[in-house]
């Protein structure tokens, strides 16, 4: 592959999961996005920007390796799981109390053509749900369609603005 050695660097840290495709581990320290600063200021003898990168594990492990790792680094690791439902489920979690508050600031249009809104009494988890479900809903199919204004309310009739009608004169009161 040509190229300059930063052009086979970049090609080498952005292909890694597709050509190694296992988990790495730095002899020392601990490998994260930091530790591709640490490899380029080694390589190439820069200063390091942060001490957070000066600090960081490089990928030199990683990139010297002739063949791909062999082992399974995740063999025998059990994935935890709950086992059960929650155990108050008609009791709403603080979580779904939280998502609902944030529904309620979606700017759904009321009857009246305003924005005002009063969430109602979240007492069970299945009220909290089916309240999140309505208004995100609402709030999407307001989001589909033209926004028309109520009609004005008329009020009486003012004849002088008729076509056609006797133009009146106003006393000048003294």
């Amino acid at each position: 592959m040509g190229g300059s050695p930063g052009d086979r660097l970049l090609y080498q840290l952005t292909d890694l999961p597709a050509t190694l495709g296992t988990v790495f581990r730095a002899t020392q320290g601990i490998i994260d996005h930091t530790s591709v600063l640490s490899t380029i200021e080694l390589r190439w003898e820069v200063a390091p920007l942060t001490e957070r990168d000066k600090a960081a594990a490089d990928l030199g492990d990683v990139l010297t390796l002739a063949t791909p790792r062999q082992d399974d680094p995740l063999a025998g690791v059990v994935v935890p799981s709950a086992g059960k439902l929650h155990p108050n489920l008609s009791k709403p979690s603080k979580l779904d109390l939280l998502h609902a508050s944030q529904v309620a600031h979606l700017p759904v249009r009321n009857d009246q053509g305003t924005y005002d809104h009063t969430p109602p009494a979240l007492l069970t988890s299945a009220d909290v749900g089916d309240y999140i479900r309505a208004r995100t809903a609402a709030w999407r199919h307001q989001r589909q369609r033209p926004y028309l204004p109520p009609a004005p309310s008329v009020g009486p009739l003012n004849l002088n603005l008729l076509p056609g009608a006797p133009a009146r004169r106003r006393r000048r009161s003294r």
